[in-house]
């Protein structure tokens, strides 16, 4: 032990516990219908003994080293309570305590609890598993187990465990909703959707995410079926459970939750769980209150009424409509440093220095405006309230710096007291319409905005009786007072200056990013190198300064739900926000060395091509317009370069994606290029959870290939194999899983969304099931009729795996409308319409050949009933080799049809023909009939239900062995070589189970079960090997089949019996 490990010890002891139920079948456990309790395993993490052993929350989250085990179970028949043999506790388990029934394992939960005595208590889920199922059980059997949980066990049970409403589904909602009193309760899945992103928060998929181990998952029903069986089985079940809880634990170590959240609870002067349950704005509150108190500040509290009278937001930060296309040349990323609060601390904007708006909106004269566009440099002539949502330009009264005063001889931007005869004439131009000369109407606009005299002319008075939600008249004189030392924003609000008074939240922010900084060298420093728990404190310490500064803003422009919103001091923050960055635009634009254009800008951050430079040239260029723009804006503000996009493609607002190059040493020096940069993507769906993997894996191949060879050409032909792949069947299940956020609520009257389907279905055959709110569930799109609906086609990636014969993944639907639109979007912006490249594809992939008797047997109900005679014909043209031949006599049933009293004209079908049109149009609608219906005959389509319908059995065959089209599982080409032809077979028959047997080995090494049974039914969907064994599984069977089909089975087993044995 070290002085720094105890200097960051929080001394905190944290618990996880799960639970083991019996069940009924396969349905979740359900206390109420009689699922006993059977065994409980916890895991225990305390700080004072890790520091002891030397150990930090690294060393836990990485290995789980430091972790203390136990199970408590019921004692079967034949078996005594007690202390189980060393040999008999599972691996990584400290003891396992057999007792006499479920009351007294519930008893012997609440005395570990009183003797360990943690802090913390967590569970994965603490509602419908865990300790929710454990107290609901012990309602159930009539134990006192809540009480004997808490700290207090004499002041009885917390009243918020029954609280009912909203405000006991609120907590539900959002934490754990259970409440010991004297410890904290986490919810450990809900706060993992804070900390990562991921398409679903199961433990499976976070463990694989953050520990990068899988966790296997066993349904109900083996679990019950091992813990009735004998010793061995019942020893793995243990196994299982208590290595959940040790993953409970480590992900709470991996992500620091505990250690950050104690942290930021003492910066900010808040409770610990706060951190968890409140917002932002009790978090600035907090350390505003403690700022403002020793200067003699109150805060107000207004009422919800004064809140709902005060005045809306009236501007927005500037975010430009970017050019939608392919960007070859490089593009500089620069992004102003902490804009929000650097505004604050520059220009002193506080509400202690608000002195309100000194003209009504309506009274701003009309002023023509700069507007940064993606074409160009415009004028936006405001109407009542043009000039200042609109303003382009700074607006100060300080006295300025000689740098600013330069610039703002320039025509850039700056401060002032009057507007120039030159700055009036430009003015003037301007307003009149002219926009030839870019430098005069510069000029003119951030003159007038410097000045503030157009402002300032005729009104000497505060006409705005409202502060924010409060009525307030500032003290007459008071801007005579500080005119010439004030700042008047070009919305019109004026503020004092520092000299007179210092504002709380530029205090704040000043101490807050100064301290920041402080803390960041010291994690750079040696004694953060050597001790890895310290740099872990630190760098919670640096991320929680950063959220407060961040929030700042938020909290002065919260006006539905904040509890001290002003409108005058948000609207000022953005607006010189605004000035700024439409300040470096025009400084980006007019420069005539750099011949820059402006791609895109977005709140605080510019986006800046550079054509015909290299990627080195382009550093070059963002380091002389950071100089610049820094000198034209007081401190703290700060331009920053923060990287260089070598090829990139912009689709919409916050919707982009390019190569990025951070530093300029990465770039090659005889080139001025970078040999390996990095896919940064903002908004596209390669990110989206919304979106299954294979669009998000597919679309990352394609757009880094457009960026890396510009060439469409190559593109397609990626893209068009990846398109067969998914129409052959060789993309994993994995890829097609989609996973929806779960809802509180849904309206009855509208068709409900895929997710919610699959949640319903399993809510039917299991009330426990039901999803919680935000819960992410996950649905797979099968095939279908044509018309069918898509939640008549979504099931459970479950049911896919287990019944893998009967449903047939929806290639078409995850090409036609998820993959293709998605990369559409993107390619649309190089000129390539990839609708068009799918559309062109050929629809050849191999399926079984029936014959027409079996045509005929399962056809069914499918077809119509006056079409059948015709579908006769054509199944049996089918079978006999022909492609949707019609035939050419007329099909029985036409003499109804002639006999309607229709005369056919010369140039009508006849009848018969009429028929087989019809069938023709009811399989077209399948994508089956007409011109190419051979290569498109594979799409056939299927119920949810399994019925077939027509188009299932005209399918193109494919030889097996070379694959050419055939009419049986080997062409005559390679039935003419029988001895190379068998070896090939019996080839992939061979491999085809090595890939088998080595999924089910890896499988059964992470189950831990001596037998390769229990791994066939291990059902975690985040672990890739689950799809690898299925898609093996079908691999085997089918060259089972194929080398069967041909005799080859029985030949290779007596060989395989003479052979000799090494």
């Amino acid at each position: 032990m070290d002085a720094s490990s105890e200097s960051v010890n929080q001394h905190l002891c944290v618990m996880s516990l799960e639970v083991l139920a019996l069940t009924r079948g396969g349905l979740l456990p359900d206390p109420g219908k009689g699922d006993p309790i059977v065994a409980v395993a916890w895991c225990i993490h305390d700080d004072d003994v890790l520091v002891k052993q030397g150990l930090g929350a690294t060393d836990v989250g990485a290995t789980g080293r430091g972790l203390v085990t136990g199970i408590i179970a019921s004692a079967d028949a034949g078996e005594e309570a007690g202390r189980a043999p060393c040999g008999e506790a599972p691996a990584d388990c400290s003891e396992v305590w057999y007792v006499a029934d479920e009351v007294s394992l519930m008893a012997a939960v609440a005395w570990v609890v009183r003797t360990i005595d943690p802090d913390i208590v967590c569970g994965w889920e603490v509602q419908q598993s865990s300790w929710g199922l454990l107290l609901e059980r012990a309602e159930v059997v009539g134990c006192p187990l809540l009480s004997a949980l808490s700290r207090a066990p004499a002041a009885g049970e917390d009243a918020r465990n029954k609280q009912a409403g909203a405000a006991g589904k609120f907590d539900k909602n959002t934490s754990s909703g259970l409440w010991l009193p004297g410890r904290h309760v986490l919810n450990l899945w809900r706060e993992s959707r804070k900390e990562v992103k991921l398409g679903r928060f199961t433990q499976e998929d976070v463990a694989r995410h953050v520990l990068g181990r899988s966790l296997p998952r066993f349904p109900p029903r083996l679990l019950s079926q091992w813990l009735r069986s004998g010793a061995s089985d019942r020893r793995t079940a243990l196994g299982w459970l208590a290595e959940r809880a040790r993953a409970d634990l480590s992900i709470l170590a991996a992500l620091d939750l505990v250690g950050r959240s104690s942290e930021m609870a003492k910066i900010f002067g808040i409770d610990f769980f706060s951190v968890f349950t409140r917002g932002s704005q009790f978090r600035v509150e907090a350390v505003m209150l403690r700022v403002a108190r020793p200067r003699g500040f109150l805060a107000p509290s207004p009422r919800p009424e004064d809140v709902s009278q005060q005045p809306s937001l009236e501007v927005q930060p500037l975010i430009l409509e970017p050019q939608p296309r392919l960007h070859r040349d490089p593009v500089v990323v620069l992004d102003f440093q902490s804009l929000y609060p650097s505004v604050i601390i520059a220009h002193n904007l506080c509400y202690s220095t608000c002195l309100g708006r000194l003209c009504k909106p309506e009274e701003v004269p009309t002023v023509p405006s700069y507007a940064a566009t993606a074409t160009g440099v415009g004028l936006l002539h405001g109407g009542a309230h043009g000039a200042h949502r609109q303003g382009a330009g700074r607006t100060s009264g300080t006295v300025a710096s000689p740098a600013t005063q330069a610039s703002d001889a320039s025509g850039v931007g700056g401060s002032g007291q009057g507007l120039s005869a030159d700055g009036a004439g430009a003015a003037a131009a301007a307003a009149a319409g002219s926009t030839s000369n870019r430098g005069q109407v510069g000029q003119a606009v951030h003159g007038m905005a410097a000045s503030g005299a157009l402002l300032l002319s005729g009104a000497r008075r505060f006409t705005r009786p409202r502060l924010g939600p409060f009525l307030y008249t500032p003290p007459p004189g008071s801007f005579r007072r500080f005119r010439g030392r004030g700042f008047l924003s070009s919305n019109g609000v004026f503020f004092v200056p520092r000299s007179e008074r210092e504002g709380i939240l530029p205090c704040m922010l000043r101490e807050i990013l100064a301290t920041r900084v402080m803390v960041k060298k010291a994690m750079k420093g040696p004694v953060a190198r050597r001790f890895p728990e310290l740099k872990r404190v630190l760098n919670a310490r640096q991320f929680a300064l950063k959220m407060l500064s961040n929030v700042t803003y938020g909290y002065t422009a919260a006006s539905f739900s904040g509890r001290m919103p002003c409108i005058e001091l948000a609207d000022t923050i953005v607006q010189t926000a605004r000035d700024s960055l439409d300040r470096a635009i025009y400084t980006a634009r007019t420069h005539p060395e750099w011949r820059a254009r402006v791609v895109y800008g977005d709140t605080d951050s510019l986006f800046v091509a550079v054509d015909g430079r290299s990627p080195l040239q382009a550093f070059a260029i963002g380091r002389q317009l950071v100089d610049v723009t820094t000198s034209q804006n007081p401190a703290p503000m700060e331009l920053k370069l923060e990287k260089v996009y070598d090829g990139s493609v912009t689709v919409t607002k916050k919707r982009y994606a390019g190569r990025m190059i951070e530093d300029e040493s990465e770039c090659d020096l005889p080139s001025g290029h970078c040999s390996r940069p990095v896919l940064d993507v903002k908004g596209l769906e390669i990110i989206r959870r919304d979106q299954c993997g294979l669009t998000a894996r597919v679309m990352r191949l394609v757009v880094e290939e457009l960026l890396r060879s510009r060439d469409l050409s190559s593109v397609r032909a990626l893209l068009e194999r990846e398109a067969m792949r998914v129409l052959r069947g060789d993309v994993p299940l994995s890829e097609f899983v989609f996973a929806k956020e779960f809802k509180s609520n849904y309206s009855a009257t509208s068709v409900p969304p895929p997710h919610v389907v699959v949640a319903s279905k399993a809510m039917a055959a299991d009330p426990r099931a039901t999803p919680r709110v935000r819960e992410r569930v996950s649905f797979v799109v099968l095939f279908g009729l044509q018309k069918s609906r898509l939640v008549d086609l979504v099931v459970d990636p479950r049911e896919v795996l287990s019944h893998p014969s009967q449903h047939r993944v929806h290639a078409h639907y995850y090409l036609r409308k998820a993959l293709f639109p998605a990369l559409n979007r993107v390619l649309l912006m190089a000129g390539a319409d990839c609708m068009a490249w799918l559309d062109a594809l050929p629809r050849r992939h191999p399926r079984q050949l029936l014959t027409r008797a079996k045509c005929l047997e399962e056809l069914g109900a499918a077809v119509p009933r006056e079409l059948r005679a015709t579908a006769e014909e054509l199944a049996a043209g089918a079978a006999a080799g022909g492609w949707l031949v019609p035939p050419a006599r007329a099909c029985r049933g036409s003499s109804r049809a002639a006999g309607s009293g229709a005369v056919a004209g010369p140039g009508s079908p006849r009848p018969g023909e009429r028929r087989v049109g019809a069938v023709s149009e009811h399989l077209a609608r399948f994508g089956l009939a007409g011109p190419g219906a051979a290569g498109r005959a594979g799409a056939a389509v299927r119920t949810v239900q399994g019925t077939r319908v027509l188009t299932d059995f005209y399918v193109n065959r494919v030889c097996e062995c070379c694959g050419s089209q055939s009419t049986s599982r080997v062409c005559d080409s390679c039935a003419g070589r029988p001895q190379q032809t068998a070896m090939a077979m019996l080839a992939q028959l061979s491999r085809s189970q090595l890939r088998l047997q080595r999924a089910v080995e890896v499988c059964r090494r992470c189950t831990g079960h001596p037998s390769p049974g229990p791994a066939l039914e291990c059902e975690s969907l985040a672990c890739p090997w689950l799809y690898e064994r299925h898609a093996a599984e079908r691999m085997a069977e089918h060259w089972e089949a194929v080398a069967g089909g041909q005799g080859l089975l029985e030949g290779w087993a007596q060989s395989s019996a003479l052979a000799p044995d090494f």
